[in-house]
């Protein structure tokens, strides 16, 4: 039997609310989700990825690179390659990367590496007198030791990586703009994570 007051008919009508109301909060977070995931950047990606498992990387001018990456700064990566070497690459040299899935990063992202520039990392190895291979975008390698870094340049005084620093081994100075790099490659991969 019905209830006489209408029970059953505010019950039906309450449920129904209550559906819609949890329809529109599942829309409204899917549609919060697909914005959150559009505003995402290239960058954002690549912080999701450090400290992560294997990747390989895909670089302009070169062959893919497999390797993990370590580190993201303002516009630039650090990564330790299967080939026990130290890589640093400008973002807008990264074409992409297959294997690991970015996830959240861990924890807050270390301030000054975010406001760090690709020059800052240069310079850095400038201080340290690390040798280094400059792949270029063309497919060109300079080998050397970095003399001086301006805003948009390196200098690299050229020499074999077997070779030291020293005048009598430097056979010239190449001056590189950043925008010609795609990555830069220190012999250990240790030296990467400290940068």
């Amino acid at each position: 039997m019905t209830d006489p007051t209408g029970g059953d008919f505010l019950d039906e009508l309450e449920r129904r609310f209550a559906e819609e109301r949890a329809a529109e909060r599942r829309a409204n977070h899917e549609e919060g989700e697909r914005t959150r995931r559009a505003a995402r950047t290239l960058r954002d990606r690549l912080v999701g990825l450090a400290g992560g498992g294997r990747v390989v990387l895909e670089l302009v001018g070169e062959a893919a690179v497999p390797a993990r990456v370590v580190a993201v700064g303002a516009d630039w990566i650090a990564a330790e390659g299967d080939d026990r070497a130290g890589l640093v690459a400008p973002i807008d040299a990264v074409l992409g990367w297959r294997g690991a899935e970015p996830t959240r990063a861990a924890g807050p992202e270390d301030p000054l590496r975010r406001r760090a520039g690709f020059g800052y990392v240069l310079r850095a190895l400038t201080r340290r007198r690390q040798a280094i291979r400059v792949h270029r975008r063309d497919g060109r390698v300079a080998f050397g030791t970095p003399r001086q870094v301006g805003a948009d340049h390196l200098d690299l005084a050229l020499h074999d990586l077997a070779g030291t620093p020293r005048e009598s081994e430097v056979t010239g100075v190449a001056t590189i703009a950043f925008a010609a790099i795609s990555s830069v490659r220190i012999p250990r991969a240790a030296d990467v994570r400290e940068l």
